[in-house]
């Protein structure tokens, strides 16, 4: 899915016109945002474009994972008791990094417009 994806937003940046919206490859972008080794520093850009250009439901559904991608980190700052409990259950919890959280940022000011 990740080549397909990329060629996708390729297309849409560089070939308008022989670009076809891929509702599948369009989640795929949304979902993978986050992550430099799924989309390369030098394609973010045309991503944010392209996540700006979104529209209705989708748009939401882009912001709520950016805004999820800063929720987690501000969680982990501060645990109640409901999460230290929650974190003893769980073997393996994602950690945002830095960049994550960088992204997620950027995401949410092209949506908040």
């Amino acid at each position: 899915g990740q080549s397909k994806a990329l060629q996708y937003l390729k297309t849409w940046d560089t070939d308008r016109d022989n670009w076809k919206f891929e509702k599948c490859r369009q989640i795929w972008l949304l979902h993978n945002a986050y992550d430099k080794s799924r989309v390369a520093e030098d394609l973010f850009p045309v991503l944010l474009k392209y996540i700006e250009s979104i529209k209705g439901g989708m748009r939401n559904l882009a912001l709520d994972i950016a805004n999820k991608m800063l929720e987690t980190e501000e969680k982990e700052d501060k645990p109640d008791e409901d999460e230290v409990e929650e974190k003893k259950t769980k073997v393996e919890k994602k950690i945002i990094t830095e960049e994550e959280k960088e992204r997620a940022s950027k995401v949410i000011g092209v949506l908040s417009v």
